[in-house]
């Protein structure tokens, strides 16, 4: 909790109950009192004592399944009330369209085909003969690219045995986009949007509402960044890294990983990353200078060295269409255009010049033996609110105390103007 303008505030990891801050948690997990600690992370969430320990389970329809980044909700039946098998979290009433398809998938003759995964695996290398079976974390199956830092491998809503189909019988998720990759997608609505949503925008750093089609059906007309209430989208983008996925403490499986924490006190954050404050913990996130780059803000992309261009045209989707989207170059310091494949890539990738440039132009680089580093120009004057070592990361004046303001095209705490007093 902090004090705003004479008011207290909990942290955006804490939801108000009672009178008092409670923390948010996640679907699955024990620990809460109130329905509002589950419910502020995802919808109809709901606290269930019946166990006598208080654990959120997630509302009617929806089945719990877990991610590296938290667990989450997945639906049992579509718009229609049609029984599902396969979906993805998000937009919530049309999950499925959000997984991940290949327009020339080996296992169908070179077809469209799902991406399918296995939520225990963690081989990322798969030879000839088993591309695209599914049996391994998300891999593109037409040319074997490593996505399984954007994508998640989550379970099926129901078992399913698609061996017929070419698949492995160990096959058990289908590649969804992950959380940071969630919060960087456009919005859509549809043709005809009658339905209030929110979606995050990630230069701003704010929650924005829109009207939604829940019935579209076409290429293109729905985006997992999408969320029913202002509170599902702000726990699930504005309380994590503003652009790509933190840096992960290294398990045996990639469900086990969870971010590193409290970099504040051990400097733990490896290259590519900074520390930032996320709530009321600190996180590896990846740097400005790493986005802004051929890193793309995805250190373990493998095609970093290989792809010769700063920019990362991504992968066709089933279902997608091409687009212009545009990339930081740290050698002529501008944003350029590029042709985005429709799914993939990396998170040098801007909806528009003027997205680009908020995000990276104020980001000073220094080109030397292939890597880059930079400096972030944050505030027009004074320096960025720091707790301890941390720079306070915020979304609004709200979260910035009175003597400050919230930059948002940074999304740092900056001193206000002062004016002094004429002497008379």
């Amino acid at each position: 909790m902090f004090c705003n303008g004479g008011l207290c505030s909990c942290l955006t990891t804490y939801i108000a109950a009672e009178g008092y801050c409670y923390q948010k948690i996640d679907p699955g997990q024990p620990g809460c009192v109130y329905n509002e600690q589950c419910a502020s992370v995802w919808p109809d969430a709901f606290c269930d004592t019946s166990a006598g320990v208080g654990t959120c389970r997630c509302g009617e329809n929806k089945v719990e399944r877990a991610t590296r980044d938290g667990h989450v909700c997945l639906d049992v039946l579509d718009a229609n009330h049609n029984t599902l098998a396969i979906t993805c979290p998000l937009p919530e009433g049309a999950g499925y369209t959000s997984a991940l398809s290949d327009p020339k998938h080996p296992r169908q003759n070179d077809g469209p085909g799902p991406v399918l995964c296995n939520t225990d695996s963690t081989n990322t290398n798969q030879a000839e003969e088993n591309t695209g079976d599914g049996n391994s974390a998300c891999l593109f199956p037409s040319n074997g690219q490593y996505i399984a830092d954007q994508y998640d491998c989550v379970e099926f809503v129901s078992s399913l045995d698609l061996t017929s189909s070419g698949y492995s019988e160990k096959a058990n998720g289908i590649c969804c986009p992950n959380r940071a990759f969630t919060c960087v997608q456009p919005t859509a609505t549809g043709p005809n949007p009658t339905e209030p949503r929110w979606w995050y925008n990630s230069i701003t750093g704010m929650c924005q509402q829109f009207l939604w089609d829940p019935s579209a059906s076409g290429p293109g007309e729905h985006s997992p960044n999408n969320f029913r209430t202002v509170e599902h989208c702000e726990s699930f983008c504005r309380d994590t890294c503003s652009r790509g996925a933190p840096e992960y403490v290294h398990r045996s499986s990639f469900l086990e990983q969870t971010p590193i924490s409290g970099c504040a006190q051990t400097s733990a954050c490896s290259h590519n990353f900074e520390c930032k404050s996320v709530g009321s913990t600190q996180w590896c996130c990846p740097s400005v200078a790493s986005v802004c780059g051929p890193v793309g803000g995805r250190p373990l992309d493998p095609s970093v060295n290989t792809r010769g261009a700063v920019y990362h045209a991504g992968v066709e989707k089933q279902g997608t269409a091409t687009s212009t989207r545009f990339f930081y170059d740290p050698q002529s310091g501008k944003c350029s255009p590029f042709t985005y494949l429709g799914a993939g890539g990396n998170y040098n990738n801007f909806l528009s010049r003027i997205d680009c440039e908020l995000y990276c132009a104020r980001c000073k680089f220094r080109f030397s033996d292939m890597k880059y580093t930079g400096d972030l120009v944050q505030c027009d004057r004074g320096n960025p609110l720091r707790i301890g070592d941390v720079t306070q990361s915020c979304a609004s004046n709200n979260d910035c105390p009175s003597s400050h303001e919230c930059k948002m095209d940074q999304a740092v705490c900056c001193p206000r103007m002062r004016l002094r007093k004429k002497s008379p």
